[in-house]
């Protein structure tokens, strides 16, 4: 069940990922127009979705998640050629793939489209946009590659596991503040909104934490992976909430906004 909230919030989505100097304003240091290289001439998946007749028979880029044969039902529907097409995903929607030619997906069998373990892989894909007779949209691959960074507009990406029932959620926070949470487990997504503020002074707390690591896990207990730009990179880092030992400040601070966040979306 998708719980994305209605054809207006969708819009709005829209409008903010694809133009940032439009946003809320943003605290010191955090440019809308500092983006990273990866995301040069890249379009979030969302904006195809939205205006399929402006982008049907062109060449376009995107960067996105490998999601095999749409593991957690982002795409929601059959595959549009073959029962070999696989899925990609970022902060703003879902496609199928299918490859122009042998040599158009190169990546070989490391990734499985039945294993979820394969769907952190981030690949920057370059191809056409097409149409079935039925009307499914996809795109037809010419070349791709996987690549480390974070899909377009998302500034820090979340995997957060364990708690009692064994919890694997993710969630993106873009640059004009939507939050794309997904339980993987249950196959469910939401995107809500928040104040494009809390996600930068979030941001602003996690340079200080210079450690790969902090905390100790304990029974029961949950460990948040962090992944976010540091410059032009890919940083990561791990904490662990409950903790056996202390955390600095910054780390519970960041937790506390975490939490929220995956309870905002998280809630039925």
């Amino acid at each position: 069940m998708k719980g994305t909230k209605g054809t207006f919030f969708f819009v709005a989505l829209m409008v903010l990922v694809l133009s940032p100097s439009c946003g809320p304003g943003l605290p010191p240091g955090a440019s809308p127009t500092a983006r990273p290289s990866l995301w040069e001439g890249a379009i979030p998946i969302g904006e195809i979705l939205a205006h399929p007749e402006a982008y049907l028979g062109r060449e376009i880029v995107i960067v996105a998640y490998y999601r095999g044969w749409d593991l957690f039902g982002e795409v929601g529907h059959g595959p549009p050629l073959t029962r070999s097409d696989v899925a990609v995903a970022d902060a703003t929607g879902a496609i199928y793939i299918a490859p122009a030619g042998p040599e158009a997906l190169p990546w070989g069998p490391s990734l499985r489209p039945f294993d979820p373990a394969s769907t952190g892989i981030l690949l920057r894909l370059r191809g056409t946009v097409e149409r079935t007779p039925a009307g499914v949209l996809y795109l037809r691959v010419a070349e791709g590659k996987e690549v480390k960074g974070l899909p377009v507009g998302v500034l820090l990406r979340i995997h957060r596991q364990g708690g009692l029932a064994g919890f694997d959620q993710e969630l993106m926070a873009t640059e004009q503040g939507i939050l794309y949470l997904l339980d993987r487990r249950i196959r469910r997504q939401t995107r809500v909104r928040i104040d494009p503020l809390e996600v930068h002074r979030v941001l602003g707390k996690l340079p200080s934490l210079s450690e790969p690591e902090y905390g100790t896990p304990v029974p029961d207990g949950f460990a948040y992976t962090l992944s976010f730009w540091a410059g032009d990179q890919l940083r990561t880092l791990v904490l662990h909430d409950p903790s056996k030992g202390p955390t600095p400040a910054a780390v519970q601070e960041v937790l506390e906004a975490v939490r929220s966040w995956f309870a905002m979306g998280m809630t039925p």
